[in-house]
């Protein structure tokens, strides 16, 4: 049965007097189990229970579910299926999605399968036209601020967003490269004096090997003395 005068559209159970549905008269809002609905849907339920929003197949073989559980959580849920989790922030411009635990961010194939299966491993992949880039920022204030990525045949380790600065660098033939993004060789060193430091921690003695001035030395570090 539903009521309705110069107010609001209700719906209600007859025999409780539950109101079930309700339509707003001022706004056109619509309220399942809510009789002041303060947006176009709110769908509510007891303090304890599920609030959940179905979407079904009509042989009920393949549901989605929104829903809030009662630890006040929200979960987006595909149930009785095995279809994917698909968002489209824009129609053009990739998607995000959800394949069996892994997330892909521009890309529906988020498992690589060097890696595993879809089944043994929980895989974040990100695909952009030219860059793929994650950005890992470690205080409020900014000062560390570090991103990965790959693009240009080139996985970029550590860029330093502060700095404006590549710390290291691989390319496609696996050299690596710390202070230029071009290396040369499997370890590419380049700075205004580089050095590599090797250290024995049994006995505390480091060695370094560094170039200064055009000049290449080896030093023992613990007592300044060039070999």
């Amino acid at each position: 049965r539903f009521q309705s005068g110069t107010a609001d559209i209700t719906f209600y159970n007859s025999s409780t007097s539950l109101e079930h549905v309700t339509i707003k008269n001022n706004s056109g809002n619509v309220g399942i189990g809510a009789d002041s609905p303060g947006a176009k849907l709110v769908i509510a339920t007891a303090a304890g229970a599920n609030t959940q929003l179905r979407l079904e197949r009509a042989d009920g073989a393949e549901t989605g579910q929104i829903y809030m559980d009662t630890s006040d959580d929200l979960n987006i849920r595909n149930t009785g299926g095995s279809g994917d989790i698909i968002l489209y922030p824009h129609e053009t411009q990739g998607n995000t999605i959800v394949k069996n635990g892994s997330l892909g961010i521009g890309t529906t194939s988020p498992v690589n399968t060097a890696w595993g299966t879809a089944i043994n491993t929980r895989q974040l992949s990100l695909e952009g036209s030219a860059y793929g880039v994650i950005t890992l920022q470690g205080s409020a204030t900014a000062l560390t601020n570090y991103s990965m990525g790959v693009g240009n045949n080139r996985f970029y380790m550590a860029y330093d967003n502060v700095a404006g600065r590549h710390n290291i660098v691989v390319n496609s033939s696996g050299y690596v490269g710390i202070g230029t993004t071009t290396p040369d060789a499997l370890l590419d060193l380049e700075s205004a004096t580089p050095a590599l430091r090797i250290n024995d921690t049994d006995t505390n003695a480091p060695y370094e090997l560094k170039v200064d001035g055009g000049t290449f030395s080896i030093k023992e570090v613990s007592n300044s003395r060039t070999l």
